[in-house]
């Protein structure tokens, strides 16, 4: 017989975040939370703000080139 494994489910969520600093951090705590995996988010940052400026101890980002300004992001937990 195979041994067959379960498999493996991720959670997602997106969000569109309006280039408001403060709804990514709320979006992002609510996934730390809800135990989500992946979080896409969409208008992470204003034009001006550098992508620098935003982190997560429970996420690593994967953003567009830095000065770029990004039209989405995504935090993988």
């Amino acid at each position: 017989m195979a041994n067959l494994r379960e498999p493996m489910l991720l959670k997602a969520l997106q969000h569109n975040c309006a280039r408001r600093g403060q709804v990514m951090e709320a979006v992002l705590e609510s996934a730390v939370k809800q135990g989500v995996d992946l979080v896409l988010i969409q208008e992470p940052r204003g034009e001006k703000e550098r992508d620098s400026t935003r982190s997560h101890p429970s996420f690593t980002f994967i953003k567009g080139d830095e000065g770029v300004a990004g039209k989405c992001w995504i935090a993988v937990n």
